[in-house]
């Protein structure tokens, strides 16, 4: 048996290290996934599942913010109601798990790279964990980097991850539209060679964008979420959020040194230049006019810095010097985005014990038959873990509170309204409203008594009955 050890145990070693790696990972994350109780819009997500059909899914689309197939993915699981949330949760780190081995697979990065990017803390901590419609996402346009090369040897599969990725989330949406059209000029190509191939590929794109534009035509941008944030989470993504303040004043100085220099790299390269300019600019156009973001969205462009290097080392001439230089800066950006830590800021918005909430509040005696008015639809991730039906929620505005309308007026309580609010559906004797702390002040003190019933982290669980007017009165 023939043994050329010096290429051979190269080959060993680089997949024992892969092992190590992913081990590493898989041990890490499943532990936070088993402490990790869904966030909001994770809840969210699932209900709108739940509760509306495909028909409404698209009519809220344009409120909800991001496209269909997260919702159509988790639709049977949500339909069924079993098991929440591990359907849910399994699925997206499935996705998420599938894209890493894949970069670890196909991506021409050295080894040091890919440890500081598998153990980073959007790779550790948000994707694989937070169950939402980024990891397909993420997946989705792993695999474009990895097929463009030979894109137009499958050009209706590789069309079909464009509509996929692209309908996954308004992140995606940007690189998947730069994937889409960069394939475009071969596919009018290919109308002489391969014409039944182009056409399909070319109605399976165009479809991609009538079906975003029609999911897209009411798009609602409510007032906090406008383009006068998007400097302010620019700042805070990209300097504040740091363990270490070290970071932070190194982090002036390092990130813009790493996208210029790699954008001096490729300049050479006009076609992954372009690229690049186009899926930054189209990112940044839904942060700066749709929707100002958070850490979790803002991680995005770290995922388009991968793909935008990736495609560099894939489609250009190997350079040394440059090659080395490229690397250098790209593990100094790593390396910051290691440190970064939003934990405590996401632990503070987004930790929820709904699991508790709904297990306390299913215990009250008298709550069998009645409704819980909710002020606003985020304050509904305990609604899964429901499982007495007796017990109802509705939108303090009388709508039942996962239909369309609702979801569409998802935002009426979101910027503390001024004016108060009562539950408006056959004026109860009694009704209990779940909302946040904050919200107390709104609710109408003079005509009934408010109690607080279960107070649970950041959401308590109200109880108003009507006083009694003296007499006279």
């Amino acid at each position: 048996m023939d043994i050329n050890l010096k290429r051979d145990i190269p080959k060993h070693l680089d997949t024992i290290i892969l092992l190590i790696c992913i081990t590493a990972f898989i041990i890490i994350t499943i532990y936070k996934l088993l402490h990790h109780i869904p966030w909001r819009d994770e809840a969210h997500a699932y209900n709108i599942a739940r509760y509306l059909s495909v028909k409404e899914i698209f009519g809220v689309i344009g409120t909800e913010g991001h496209p269909f197939v997260w919702f159509l993915i988790l639709k049977p699981f949500a339909k069924l109601h079993l098991w929440y949330p591990y359907p849910m949760q399994i699925i997206n780190y499935l996705f998420f798990l599938s894209a890493l081995i894949l970069f670890w697979i196909f991506a021409p990065f050295n080894k040091l790279i890919k440890i500081l990017i598998t153990f980073s803390y959007p790779f550790l901590n948000i994707y694989p964990i937070v169950a939402r419609n980024y990891s397909i996402g993420i997946l989705g346009l792993f695999l474009l980097v990895i097929l463009f090369r030979d894109k137009m040897k499958h050009p209706v599969i590789y069309s079909i991850i464009i509509f996929i990725t692209g309908n996954t989330s308004v992140m995606a949406m940007g690189c998947a539209s730069a994937f889409a059209l960069f394939i475009l000029p071969d596919l009018f190509k290919g109308l002489k060679t391969d014409w039944k191939k182009s056409v399909i590929s070319l109605l399976i794109l165009f479809s991609t964008m009538i079906i975003i534009l029609l999911q897209y035509q009411s798009c609602y941008v409510p007032d906090f979420a406008h383009k006068n944030n998007f400097f302010t989470q620019y700042n805070i993504f990209l300097f504040d959020v740091y363990k270490f303040p070290l970071f932070k004043y190194l982090s002036y100085i390092i990130i813009p040194i790493s996208v210029i220099s790699f954008l001096l790299c490729i300049r050479d390269n006009k076609k992954i230049l372009l690229f690049t300019i186009y899926g930054w600019l189209a990112l940044n156009a839904v942060f700066f006019f749709v929707y100002a973001g958070n850490d979790y969205h803002f991680f995005f462009l770290f995922i388009y810095f991968i793909i935008f290097y990736w495609l560099y080392l894939s489609e250009s001439k190997s350079n040394k010097f440059k090659d080395k230089f490229c690397n250098i800066t790209f593990i100094l950006l790593c390396l910051l985005i290691c440190f970064k830590s939003p934990v405590e800021k996401l632990d503070i918005i987004y930790r929820t014990e709904a699991n508790i909430m709904a297990q306390k509040i299913e215990e009250i005696k008298d709550i069998e038959n009645t409704i819980i008015y909710t002020t606003e639809i985020y304050s509904t991730d305990v609604l899964p873990y429901i499982k007495n039906k007796n017990i109802k929620f509705k939108h303090v505005e009388g709508h039942d509170l996962y239909g369309v309308q609702a979801v569409k007026d998802m935002y009426v309580y979101a910027k503390y309204p001024k004016e108060r609010f009562l539950p408006q559906v056959d004026k109860p004797k009694t009704a209990y409203v779940l909302t946040f702390p904050k919200f107390k002040k709104l609710l109408p003190k003079k005509e009934y008594k408010i109690e607080p019933v279960i107070e649970q982290y950041n959401q308590t669980l109200y109880k108003i009955t009507p006083k009694h007017k003296k007499k006279g009165q």
